[in-house]
């Protein structure tokens, strides 16, 4: 047993890890070390850690899985967390920020090509809505002059981040127009196989 204020040898350190690992602690036990601890004031309670004891902390917990990764919380859990921050306030409330964050949005800037998470080429659904941030929501059709239920038209179906390749459809000269392409498409595929022959 080890005397109060006796410091422990790596090596007897290493002996008790290895000792305690794979057991598992009853709940009569826990609820015992629980009532035995109400009251106390833990004695590392307001004391901050050195930045040698933040490295050890951080070496230890590489690789580790958390016990609780990718398990949802329960309703049950979620309304006991928000029932137990009702009333606190955010420690960072009313502090100033001091420091300047890497990818801090500024109007102007980290927009197109100079963001850290742009793509050339992107998804169908992402590609519209790049264009429609671009060049606004499209509202009359550049063939018929129709004001209702507009869309944003891909000139060659490349898809592409070409503004100039889009182009304002209603809905029926949009089907139209991608009906067309098709055919012309299906057409000249059929010409270079009948050459190839």
């Amino acid at each position: 047993m080890a005397i109060k204020g006796q410091k422990l040898s790596e090596e007897t350190k290493k002996k008790i890890s290895e000792a305690g690992r794979g057991q598992k602690t009853s709940e009569e036990t826990k609820r015992k070390i629980s009532e035995a601890k109400k009251g106390q004031t833990p004695v590392n309670k307001g004391v901050p850690c050195t930045e040698e004891q933040k490295k050890k902390i951080s070496e230890t917990l590489k690789g580790r899985i958390p016990v609780n990764k990718g398990v949802p919380c329960t309703e049950e859990h979620k309304k006991k967390i928000s029932k137990s921050n009702i009333g606190k306030k955010a420690w960072n409330k009313g502090i100033p920020r001091t420091w300047k964050s890497p990818t801090e949005f500024k109007k102007g800037q980290n927009m197109g090509k100079d963001n850290h998470q742009w793509k050339e080429d992107v998804s169908y659904r992402n590609i519209h809505r790049w264009v429609e941030r671009m060049l606004g929501k499209a509202n009359k059709c550049e063939k018929c002059g129709s004001d209702k239920i507009v869309q944003w038209s891909n000139n060659n179906h490349k898809y592409r981040r070409d503004l100039k390749d889009w182009t304002q459809l209603c809905i029926k000269c949009h089907s139209e127009y991608d009906k067309l392409l098709r055919s012309l498409k299906a057409m000249n595929s059929g010409d270079i196989q009948n050459g190839q022959s």
